[in-house]
C-alpha cells in the first residue's frame, strides 16, 4: 500500500508541474514493477487529457532512483 501511495504522490507531483506553456512533451516514469500496472493506467488517463506522452518503465526501484540521479 505504501508503494501505491508513493506512486500516486509522485504522479500528482508531475501533474502539478505541467502547465499550458510547458514545452516538455514527454514524461518518463520508471521504478518498481509492483506498481507498474497502476502507473500504466494513470499514464493512459493523463495522456487522454493532456497532449503529453508518458512512458512507463519497470526495472525496480533502483532504476527509478538511478534515472532521477541522471536527470532523465
Amino acid at each position: 500500500m505504501k508503494k501505491i501511495s508513493a506512486v500516486v504522490i509522485i504522479f500528482m507531483f508531475f501533474l502539478c508541474c505541467i502547465s499550458e506553456g510547458n514545452k516538455a512533451k514527454t514524461i518518463s516514469i520508471a521504478g518498481s514493477t509492483t506498481v507498474q500496472p497502476i502507473s500504466d493506467r494513470m499514464a493512459e488517463a493523463f495522456m487522454k487529457k493532456y497532449d503529453i506522452n508518458v512512458t512507463v518503465q519497470g526495472g525496480g526501484s533502483g532504476t527509478g532512483i538511478k534515472m532521477v540521479g541522471e536527470g532523465t
